[in-house]
């Protein structure tokens, strides 16, 4: 990838998504996150039952699908709830509440609707020897928070807990919600 395009990047909210592809071809980008829907951005570290949650995505989301991801599928099934209750936190409740009807790995993401930041760390009890892998932690500095699943510096970086949403809101309010 050619970082020199961003660069001069300047925005309040900025995600980026650097991980090796795990899902169909590395020679396209399609599989690349974040993934888009309106004003919504997601990113997602984890694996879930991609077949089990298509079966749950109406005809109108199934149609959006552009890569071969569980992670797009996980997102459009939070994005489907969220046309339904107008309300992200109720639609990820209801879309968490359908993955784990199966086996998953972890579902941590960071999102964004361009005003907030939601960042879910969430592993299964089967992948408890990868807690230390499925990890997000926070750095609250004087005018940014910084989210990511490694410590980017020496400084003190707060751990989400399992099963912990993170919000942030524009004015860098933090609240705090367990799923």
């Amino acid at each position: 990838y050619d970082f020199k395009q961003i660069e001069n990047a300047r925005s309040k909210i900025i995600l980026i998504h650097l991980r090796h592809a795990s899902v169909g071809s590395k020679e396209t980008t399609k599989n690349a996150h974040p993934f888009f829907y309106k004003n919504f951005v997601f990113e997602h570290n984890g694996s879930v039952g991609k077949d089990n949650l298509i079966k749950h995505l109406d005809e109108k989301f199934k149609k959006l699908l552009k890569s071969e991801t569980d992670s797009e599928v996980y997102f459009l099934l939070i994005m489907q709830f969220f046309a339904e209750t107008k309300n992200i936190i109720e639609a990820i409740k209801k879309a968490l509440a359908i993955i784990k009807q199966y086996s998953y790995r972890a579902l941590n993401f960071i999102m964004s609707d361009g005003k907030k930041i939601y960042a879910y760390r969430d592993f299964s009890k089967n992948a408890n020897k990868l807690e230390d892998y499925y990890t997000l932690k926070y750095l609250v500095l004087d005018n940014s928070i910084i989210i990511c699943s490694d410590n980017l510096s020496d400084d003190r970086w707060l751990p989400l807990k399992n099963k912990e949403l993170l919000v942030v809101d524009k004015k860098l309010k933090i609240s705090k919600l367990y799923l």
